[in-house]
């Protein structure tokens, strides 16, 4: 079922603090020996925000081609990987509600619920997107998963009351957005999250953007992923720019966690 988004009255105070900084997650990458020369950035404009434009059946490829990359590229893991830090152990019997804006074709939710399922624990997602073509997509692709509910909605300026949530995740999404726009967004998982969040995110830089080349053209004819997929990188945030954001948000704390093949994760957990 896809409800729609009702008008928000729901601006974007800064979170109070208390966010934990202490978070560690398996096959995280701790250093790294060498920097390249940073990538500029370019706001180049990704053709997957201007869904309308493209047929179904591309839509539908590009939106493909996401889930792989999110296999490929660990973006799938990454979410699981720091989940179980965030929530803790979480008691028997009580329900995990998650948030997850900018879903896509919905492959992050599946993966949590699937997640959930195999431990035990009574999930429900709400996967949130602001296009209505997406949205039907994502219908399709979680329809067998009835503890996922959609919704279309803004991430920089969401209808609910905050700690809606247990836990709000955002992958590959934050680099659609300008600054500003990141800046709510953040604020609003912050807000939102009773436990914590998880931003899940390619880094800019010239590996990363060359890496994106290779993929695109070596895997995929579509149209929209050959142009977004190096498009994305070139429009990505650094690891001090998200700290930066995440400052003018009012988080204080949390924590950036360099993964393999250019990932980078923003973690928060609520302070005890």
């Amino acid at each position: 079922m896809i409800i729609r988004n009702p008008q928000s009255t729901i601006r974007n105070p800064p979170p109070p603090p208390g966010w934990a900084d202490d978070l560690r997650a398996p096959g995280a990458i701790t250093g790294v020996p060498w920097t390249p020369p940073p990538l500029p950035y370019t706001n180049i404009r990704e053709l997957l925000d201007d869904p309308d434009t493209a047929g179904t059946h591309e839509l539908r490829q590009s939106l493909r081609d996401i889930r792989m990359a999110n296999v490929v590229g660990q973006g799938t893991a990454v979410i699981l990987r720091h989940l179980p830090a965030v929530i803790g152990a979480w008691p028997a019997g009580q329900p995990l509600r998650v948030l997850d804006f900018a879903t896509g074709s919905g492959d992050i939710p599946r993966a949590i619920v699937q997640w959930a399922r195999r431990r035990g624990i009574a999930c429900t997602v709400l996967a949130t997107d602001i296009s209505p073509a997406v949205l039907a997509e994502t219908q399709r692709f979680t329809r067998a998963y009835p503890e996922i509910t959609l919704m279309a909605c803004d991430s920089r300026d969401a209808p609910f009351a905050p700690s809606s949530f247990d836990v709000v995740t955002c992958s590959l999404a934050l680099h659609h957005l300008d600054a500003p726009g990141a800046v709510a967004t953040l604020g609003q998982m912050a807000r939102l999250a009773r436990h914590g969040f998880i931003v899940n995110d390619v880094e800019r830089s010239w590996p990363a953007y060359l890496g994106a080349l290779a993929l695109v053209y070596g895997l995929t004819r579509n149209r929209l992923t050959r142009h977004d997929g190096p498009a994305s990188v070139r429009r990505a945030f650094t690891r001090t720019e998200i700290r930066q954001m995440a400052a003018a948000a009012g988080i204080g704390g949390g924590r950036i966690v360099q993964h393999a093949f250019w990932r980078i994760a923003f973690v928060g957990r609520r302070a005890a």
